[in-house]
This record gives structure tokens, sequence and C-alpha cells, in this order.
């Protein structure tokens, strides 16, 4: 069974993959903290931040956000301590999935999780004082959304795609 998640999640990294080549990497968009109003109506291919200035976040502290069909947010975070961490998207009505880097050019994977709608919520281990960058990925064609980012200390060892429980 766990085989099989970490298999989707691949395939969902993949395809988020070809899905920011294809659309060009996703558009700019202030983002928004506005979780009401129709998703349909938010421009597609936008999302909060951009690679190059990404939104800066706070853990413990939710960050609401809007992302078009098919675009891509981005969002930086320091670590405030080595440990366990439980980073959370919710509230989504489109398929999203997010992948943590080490690195500003984001390259330097650290783990992925998602492709689904509501609730996505993994577990990864992070340096302390380490910077950390995440990339958001909606996967739908059709429709944006609007979703809440939260990173928390803690968390389970139900696994993702870097530390999966075997």
């Amino acid at each position: 069974m766990k085989i099989r998640q970490v298999l989707i999640s691949v395939l969902a990294v993949l395809f988020a993959m070809l899905a920011v080549i294809s659309c060009g990497g996703g558009g700019g968009g202030g983002g928004t903290t506005d979780t009401g109003g129709d998703p349909t109506s938010i421009a597609p291919g936008t999302g909060a931040g951009t690679k190059s200035s990404p939104v800066s976040i706070t853990v413990g502290t939710p960050k609401g956000g809007s992302i078009g069909m098919g675009g891509v947010s981005y969002y930086s975070f320091t670590a405030p301590s080595t440990g366990s961490y439980t980073i959370a998207l919710t509230g989504a009505t489109a398929p999203l999935i997010w992948s943590l880097y080490s690195n500003a050019a984001y390259t330097a994977v650290v783990d992925s999780c998602g492709y689904t709608t509501a609730t996505t919520t993994c577990y990864v281990t992070l340096t302390g004082g380490a910077p950390y960058y995440v990339m958001v990925n909606n996967l739908s064609f059709s429709s944006g959304t609007y979703y809440t980012l939260t990173i928390t200390p803690g968390g389970g060892n139900e696994g993702s795609i870097g530390a999966p429980v075997v």
C-alpha cells in the first residue's frame, strides 16, 4: 500500500513538472488570503509569489492563497529548529501538489506530497536555521482554487516521497 502511495506521488510530481514546463512555469500574481469567491475567476496560470520572489511565510502561521488552473505558487520559510514538521494544504477544490526544496533555484528536492483535493498532509524532517522553498502546483486545467498552506513543528510518521514508511 505504501509503495502505491509513493508511486502515485512520483507520478504526480512528474505530471506537475510537465505542467510547469508546458505552461512556462506559471505566473506572478500577488496571491491572496481571501478564501471566498468563485475559483473559476482566478486567472489561469497564476499563483502566489514567483520563483525569483517567493512569498515569505512563518512556520506555525497558516497562509491563505489562490492558484489558477495549471498555475504555480512559490513560498519560502526558515525552519526554526531541527526536527519533524507537518506541511499541509487544506481547503482546495482542485488537485494540488507541493514540492519542498532546499535551494532558491528549486532544483534540490527535499520532498513532495499531494495530488488530492481538500487536504494534503505530509511530514518532513528539516534542519534548524536552514531556508526552504515550497512550490505548490495546481494540477487542474479546468479550475483555479483557494487553499491554505500551513507548516508546523512536529508531525507523524506516515511518510512521503523523501521519507516513506516501509
